[in-house]
C-alpha cells in the first residue's frame, strides 16, 4: 500500500462482522498490528464501485494514501440511471479511533450520500459524527453535515454536482483520545445521476456505411513536433502539404503519444493499448496473444503493408504481425524518398482491393541531414554538425537555433514525401476512397525544459503529437476538435468504423467517431503516458496535468492558464492533485494487472547492422 503508516484513525473495510472480529483479533499494545491491518485493508477492494476514488487516512500530522476502486468510472445510458460511488451491500468502513478518512471523488448530477453510521460497542453522548465535503474548483465550496448514529442519514450534495470534491468521514470524542467504541460506516454510497454525451447514432450509422469500401493509410512521422507544424500555428513554412491536407481533415489540438519512445509507442498504436500493458518496454518484442490492427484489416480482407525506416517500428519488436508486405531494410539510416517507389509499386500490385498501409518515416527524427536544397530553406552558411544526444557538452544558443533550423528543414523534407504521397494516390483516382491519418510516434523537445530529443520527459513538448484525420468524400467533415485524443484511440476507432470483430482486441482507448459529430469536448476524459527510462508518468485531461516521478516530487500544471508547464499548482489545487494522483495510480495498477503473470517476455535480436542503424539514428541501447 502507497506510504503505509500507522494513524491514530485506524481504518478498515469488510463485512459488518468479519472486519470486527480481524480488528478486534490482531491487536497489539492497543494498536493494530501492520501485518493484519494489510488484509483488512485489502477487503476493501472487494467492494463494487462505480466512480475512481481515493482515501487518505489522516489524524492529527500522520497521513497516508492507498487506492480503494478496483472498477472505473462508468457512464450508463439516461440521465435517471442512480449511480453508488461506495456500494453497500453488507459492507462497512470500521473505525475504532478518532479520526478521519477522505475520498477524492468525481460527482455526477444531483449527487446525495447515504450512511448508517452505527457503533458496535455503547455509544457516548459526546462522539461527534461528521460528513465534511470540499470543492476548490472553479470555486470554493464546503459543506460539514452532522450524522446521527443508528440510523439512515441522507445528505443532498446537488450544490456539489459536477465537481471534484474531498469527502470526508470523521468521528471524534470530546477531549478524549478514544473513540469510545468501534463504529462501523454502514451503506456509504453516495447516489447520483451521470450524464450520457449524445453519440449521434443515426448519423454515425451513415457515416459507417458511407465509408466501407475506403483504404486506410497511415503517415507517421518520427518525432514530430506538432509544435514545428503550420497547421499547428507555427511560423515557419516547414509542412504546406500537410497544412493543404489539414484543411479538409479533422485536427486534434491535442493529442497524446502513450510513450515518448517509438518501440513502445508504436505498440500502443497497432494494440490500441498503454505500455505496461503490451509490454514492448525496453527490448521488449510483441507477443502473439495480440491482436494488432493489421491482423484486423486482414481479417476485413484488406491487402496490408507496413514501410518502415525505424528498426524500432519493424518486425524485429514483433510489429510485422498482419502485414502481407513489410520494407524495412537494414544497416543503414533510411531517408524518406525511399519510401515512394517501393509504396506506388505495392498499391498498384493490390489492384482494385482495399488496402491499408503503415508508411512510418524517419524524419524529422535525428540525425537532422536532408538534403541541402532543404537546409538552405532555413538558414544559410555551412552544413551543420549536430551534437549527438549523448554528449554532456550544452549547445550555445547559436548552435541551438542552428539545430531547429535543421530539424526544421528534415521537417520540410518528410513534408514534401507527404505531398508525393498524395498527387500519387490523386493520378490512380485513390484520393476519394482513401482515409488518410497524419501523425507522429511521439514529439521532440528542444530545451523547454532542459533537455533536447524525447524518451526522458512527459511535458507537451515530447508527449503531445499532431494528429489529423482526412475522410474522403466529406466536403464539409474538417476542423479542429478539442477532445483530448490518444495514439491508442486509432485502434478502436477503425473497428467501430469498419465493424471489426471485436474478439481478442481489447483496447485501452476509445473511438473518436463520436468526436467527429462534436465540437464540445469532453473535459473528464484522462490519459496516461509514460517513459521507459526514468519511470515518469503522466495523467492528463484536457485542462490539467499530472506528472509522477519515483525521483522528485510530483508536478501538477493547469494547462489553461500555463501552456508551457511552468508552474507547479500541487500545491494550490490539494483537491484535484490528490483526485489526479489517485487516477494515475489507479490507471497504472490496473494496467500492470491484465499482464500474465507468468508470461516470459521475449526480448528483440538485434543485427549488427540493426544496431549500427540504431545508432546513426542517436539511440543508445541499454
Amino acid at each position: 500500500m502507497e506510504n503505509q503508516r500507522r494513524s491514530d484513525g485506524d481504518w478498515s473495510r469488510g463485512s459488518r462482522t468479519t472486519c470486527a472480529k480481524l480488528l478486534s483479533c490482531c491487536r497489539t499494545n492497543g494498536v493494530i498490528a501492520d501485518s493484519m491491518r494489510a488484509v483488512v485493508f485489502a477487503l476493501l477492494l472487494l467492494i463494487p464501485s462505480i466512480c475512481n476514488f481515493s482515501c487518505k487516512q489522516s489524524s492529527d500530522n500522520i497521513s497516508t494514501h492507498s487506492l480503494l476502486s478496483d472498477v472505473p468510472e462508468a457512464i450508463q445510458s439516461g440521465l435517471e440511471k442512480r449511480e453508488r460511488i461506495f456500494e453497500n451491500d453488507g459492507h462497512a468502513l470500521i473505525q475504532r479511533r478518532p479520526g478521519s478518512i477522505t475520498f477524492f471523488v468525481r460527482l455526477g448530477l444531483d449527487p446525495a450520500f447515504h450512511c448508517a453510521p452505527r457503533f458496535l460497542e455503547r455509544k457516548h453522548s459526546d462522539q461527534e459524527i461528521l460528513l465534511n465535503i470540499e470543492a476548490a474548483e472553479p470555486e470554493e465550496l464546503s459543506q460539514s453535515f452532522p450524522l446521527t448514529a443508528d440510523q439512515e442519514n441522507v445528505m443532498d450534495l446537488k450544490r456539489f454536482s459536477g465537481r471534484i470534491v474531498s469527502l470526508t468521514l470523521s468521528a471524534r470524542r470530546e477531549n478524549s483520545a478514544s473513540l469510545g467504541g468501534t463504529l462501523a460506516w454502514q451503506n456509504p454510497r453516495i447516489d447520483q445521476r451521470i450524464e450520457r454525451h449524445s453519440i449521434h447514432t443515426e448519423e454515425l450509422k451513415a457515416f459507417r456505411a458511407k465509408h466501407q469500401s475506403d483504404n486506410v493509410l497511415i503517415l507517421l512521422l518520427d518525432a514530430a513536433s506538432y509544435q514545428h507544424f503550420g497547421c499547428y500555428g507555427y511560423s515557419r513554412n516547414t509542412t504546406p502539404n500537410i497544412d493543404a491536407l489539414a484543411k479538409d481533415a479533422i485536427l486534434w489540438r491535442t493529442a497524446i503519444a502513450q510513450c515518448v519512445s517509438t518501440r513502445t509507442s508504436v505498440g500502443s498504436l497497432v494494440t490500441g493499448q498503454y505500455p505496461d500493458a503490451h509490454g514492448v518496454l525496453w527490448d521488449g518484442v510483441l507477443a502473439d496473444h495480440f491482436k494488432t490492427m493489421a491482423e484486423s484489416f486482414r481479417e476485413g480482407e484488406y491487402k496490408t503493408a507496413l514501410f518502415t525506416a525505424n528498426p524500432y517500428a519493424s518486425p524485429m519488436f514483433g510489429y510485422g504481425q498482419g502485414f502481407e508486405k513489410v520494407w524495412s531494410p537494414e544497416g543503414r539510416v533510411v531517408y524518406g524518398d525511399e519510401f515512394i517507389q517501393p509504396f506506388q509499386q505495392w498499391v498498384n500490385s493490390v489492384g482494385n482491393n482495399k488496402f491499408f498501409g503503415y508508411l512510418h518515416f524517419r524524419e524529422p527524427h535525428f540525425p537532422y541531414n536532408p538534403p541541402d536544397l532543404y537546409l538552405a530553406r532555413f538558414f544559410p552558411g555551412p552544413s551543420l554538425d549536430v551534437p549527438k544526444w549523448e554528449e554532456t557538452v550544452r549547445p550555445s544558443q547559436a548552435d541551438r537555433e542552428k539545430i531547429v533550423d535543421a530539424y526544421d528543414a528534415n521537417l520540410a523534407f518528410v513534408d514534401d514525401r507527404i505531398g508525393e504521397i498524395v498527387n500519387f494516390l490523386k493520378s490512380k483516382h485513390l484520393w476519394d476512397r482513401t482515409i488518410i491519418v497524419v501523425m507522429a510516434d511521439h514529439g521532440e523537445a528542444f530545451w523547454q525544459h532542459g533537455e533536447q530529443g524525447h524518451n526522458t520527459q512527459l511535458y507537451d513538448e515530447m508527449n503531445r503529437i499532431p494528429l489529423l484525420i482526412r475522410f474522403p468524400r466529406e466536403d464539409s467533415l474538417h476542423g479542429e476538435r478539442d477532445h483530448l485524443a490518444a495514439i491508442i484511440d486509432l485502434y478502436p476507432t477503425f473497428i467501430d468504423l469498419f465493424q471489426f470483430s471485436r474478439r481478442n482486441a481489447f483496447s485501452d482507448g476509445q473511438s473518436l467517431l463520436p468526436v467527429l459529430f462534436s465540437t464540445k469536448p469532453s473535459m473528464d476524459r484522462m490519459v496516461l503516458a509514460e517513459t521507459i527510462d526514468r519511470h515518469i508518468y503522466s495523467l492528463r485531461s484536457v485542462r490539467f496535468k499530472y506528472i509522477h516521478y519515483r525521483e522528485k516530487a510530483d508536478e501538477f500544471f493547469d494547462l489553461s492558464t500555463d501552456p508551457g508547464e511552468r508552474k507547479n499548482v500541487l500545491d494550490d489545487y490539494p483537491i484535484l492533485a490528490n483526485y489526479y494522483k489517485a487516477q494515475l495510480l489507479k490507471t497504472m495498477r490496473d494496467v500492470r494487472a491484465r499482464r500474465n503473470v507468468g508470461e516470459t517476455e521475449s526480448k528483440a535480436v538485434l543485427s549488427n547492422e540493426s544496431q549500427e542503424e540504431l545508432r546513426a539514428l542517436g539511440y543508445v541501447n541499454k
